[in-house]
């Protein structure tokens, strides 16, 4: 199980029947109250249902060419997950339209694909990984989805089926491309020690960069959650274990690797997703737990935003609360989206904000949050009773708008679930 998806089942919700439907005019008309004073607008694109998908956890990409949003979802469609398709409506008219490019069947193809996708520059490949399944051990695979000629379907491929934890892992989590280099890189084991590796884009082997479980190098730490890379080759990334809570690690060209940072507690406990690089080498990133105990009922801490300079240690940007700001937020399990323009970073919290019927901190459902670089923190929409709920997962910005992923919400499903199977939204700040 991976870590994100163990820590969305420790929400502790009951898995039964579903409460009724809100239509998308309930959820503007109680903007008032459970979005911003300002005139930000939430837009749900599109309401799952089961049969098309279910509990997106990978949160979404977006083509930059065409404005087709894509995503995976882990469940629905055969039982297996799927990967899915929003174009844009046509001039003039309101309607996304919704397609399952992908339905997997849980063989060789892989299951479970709970990360999210990456997408070539020229949009004619979809890059994703499953949490399980494969030929072998169901350790998970690489895919990749080839854009369609006109007429024809998307083309499900498998890349690379993973062999264990002592091979090139088991799980995989993320994935990033680096184009100009011709590779992919991504990392694996969030349920075991894990492993960074490379694979040649047009190739099947992977190169592993480090295992833990397996000493190839310096240590970095254990459950790797992803990875951002610089210019120069260096790789920078999160462990969600190792040292005390987790870490900000680098590791150079050559093999080289350093422990940056290590979590203590009031800095963070627990990183999850890849670190955000800036182009002025400042590393950004969230962690789930840690921060202000007593400003908490989960002891440990509601969770931080983080910042890391080249040469300096890293600082809490913003420390999330309960007591003290009730509506702030607690528990960020997306990772943060970087508006290159402005230099806002964007995120999700997974619990918070002034829904009351989601199981997490005081029932609450979640917010999605701005913070600039020098700690300027604030709520852009707290989400509402029935509608999204627990956003997670990778966010994309794109034209002034922000996109993303919630796991519950929406419709009544065929799955049962309380709160509904998740939506797809976009959120205009």
């Amino acid at each position: 199980m991976s870590t994100i998806f163990a820590a969305v089942e420790n929400r502790g919700r009951a898995r039964t029947a579903r409460v009724a439907t809100i239509s998308f005019a309930v959820l503007v008309a109680s903007s008032a109250l459970c979005g911003p004073a300002h005139a930000a607008k939430l837009d749900v694109l599109h309401e799952f249902t089961g049969t098309d998908g279910s509990d997106p956890l990978g949160g979404v990409v977006i083509d930059p060419n065409t404005g087709i949003v894509y995503g995976t979802t882990p469940y629905g469609g055969l039982g297996f997950g799927t990967v899915y398709a929003l174009t844009p409506p046509k001039p003039g008219k309101h309607k996304w339209k919704f397609e399952t490019i992908y339905a997997f069947q849980g063989g060789i193809d892989g299951a479970t694909p709970e990360t999210g996708l990456v997408i070539s520059s020229g949009g004619d490949f979809l890059w994703g990984t499953t949490r399980t399944g494969s030929s072998h051990c169901g350790c998970g695979t690489i895919f990749r989805m080839v854009k369609p000629f006109s007429g024809h379907n998307w083309v499900q491929e498998t890349v690379h089926e993973f062999s264990g934890e002592t091979f090139d892992g088991i799980a995989p989590n993320s994935l990033v491309i680096n184009e100009p280099s011709g590779y992919l890189y991504g990392t694996t084991g969030t349920s075991t020690s894990g492993t960074i590796y490379r694979m040649l884009l047009g190739d099947s082997s992977v190169t592993v960069i480090y295992n833990p479980a397996v000493p190839i190098g310096e240590y970095v730490g254990y459950h790797p959650q992803g990875v951002a890379l610089d210019s120069d080759g260096t790789i920078y990334g999160t462990a969600f274990d190792g040292e005390f809570a987790g870490t900000i690690f680098r590791i150079k060209p050559d093999g080289t690797g350093k422990i940056l940072h290590s979590f203590s507690g009031p800095d963070g406990l627990y990183p999850l997703g890849p670190p955000v690089l800036a182009p002025s080498g400042a590393l950004y990133g969230t962690t789930w737990e840690g921060g202000k105990p007593e400003d908490c009922p989960q002891s440990p801490g509601c969770g931080t935003v983080w910042k890391k300079l080249p040469n300096s240690k890293a600082k809490v940007l913003h420390s999330f609360s309960f007591f003290t700001h009730p509506h702030d937020g607690q528990t960020p399990l997306s990772p943060l989206v970087l508006d290159s323009v402005t230099g806002t970073l964007y995120g999700t919290t997974y619990n918070g904000g002034t829904g009351t019927v989601c199981g997490g901190v005081g029932g609450s459902c979640g917010t999605i949050f701005s913070v600039d670089t020098q700690g300027k923190y604030n709520v852009l929409w707290q989400m509402p009773k029935g509608g999204p709920a627990a956003p997670v997962g990778q966010l994309a910005f794109h034209d002034g708008a922000l996109y993303g992923a919630s796991y519950d919400g929406g419709k009544s499903c065929s799955d049962q679930h309380y709160l509904g199977c998740g939506t797809v939204w976009k959120l205009t700040p």
